[in-house]
C-alpha cells in the first residue's frame, strides 16, 4: 500500500476514534512482556518504539528502567501517550514524527 495513503488512513481512523493502538488500556504487548520478564530477561537499556500509538509499550519499558522513546506520526497519539505517564512511566519521552 502507498505510504501516503496508509498515513491518511491511520490519521482518519485516529480522528474517528477507531485506532486500536490508542485504546485507554496500559497493557503492553504480550511478546514484550515475555521478553522482559521471561526466562532470560533483558537488562535495561535504550529503546525506540516506532509507531508507538498511545505509548503503552514505551511506558512499560520506562517503568522497568529503560531509557524509552516513542515516536508516532499522529499528534493525537502523542498527546494520549504523554497524558498517560505517571511515576516511572513519566520518564518515557514521546516525539511526533514520520518514521518512514
Amino acid at each position: 500500500m502507498n505510504a501516503h495513503l496508509l498515513r491518511l488512513l491511520y490519521q482518519a481512523l485516529t480522528r474517528m476514534g477507531l485506532n486500536p493502538s490508542l485504546s485507554p488500556t496500559d497493557v503492553p504487548d504480550t511478546w514484550l512482556v515475555e521478553l522482559m520478564e521471561g526466562e532470560h530477561p533483558l537488562a535495561p537499556g535504550r529503546a525506540l518504539d516506532l509507531g508507538c500509538g498511545g505509548g503503552r509499550n514505551t511506558r512499560y519499558l520506562a517503568r522497568r528502567g529503560w531509557d524509552a522513546t516513542g515516536i508516532d506520526l499522529v499528534g493525537g497519539a502523542i498527546k494520549t501517550a504523554r497524558s498517560q505517564g505517571a511515576g516511572n512511566a513519566a520518564k518515557a519521552r514521546f516525539v511526533q514524527g514520520d518514521v518512514t
